[in-house]
């Protein structure tokens, strides 16, 4: 798998993407998250993108995920409370950046190359929600 999902403390969801995405893995994760929208519950998470190649999909995954976000546009706004994206690779980055060009973030949502540093904005803000 080239991905894994985990709970951790203060309702934080951490996703750690080991290799490049392909659509199903990217819907089996967005499907996660939807799942977890149905909780009805406030939560973040974050995402280690531990991968320096562009999927060969990547105008698919791109397409997929803006439709995902507006479609889920009123969960996030009443459920969703941070994101934060740490990114191995300046390429990947930039596309992540375009896509929250096209589909503006709600919530708070860091972009890092720096894993402590995400991992910290994201439990910072969750436990002051306690």
């Amino acid at each position: 798998m080239p991905f894994l999902i985990e709970n951790k403390e203060f309702s934080v969801i951490k996703i750690t993407v080991i290799k490049s995405l392909t659509l199903d893995e990217l819907k089996k994760i967005l499907g996660v998250l939807t799942r977890v929208f149905q909780a009805k519950k406030n939560f973040a998470f974050y995402v280690h993108c531990n991968f320096s190649e562009i999927p060969s999909e990547i105008t698919h995954l791109t397409k997929y995920l803006i439709n995902w976000m507006k479609e889920n546009n009123q969960n996030i706004t009443n459920y969703l409370q941070a994101s934060s994206l740490i990114i191995k690779s300046d390429i990947i980055a930039t596309v992540i950046n375009g896509i929250f060009k096209i589909q503006p973030t709600i919530k708070p949502n860091y972009i890092t190359t720096n894993y402590k540093l995400g991992e910290e904005f994201i439990f910072d803000i969750m436990k002051k929600k306690v």
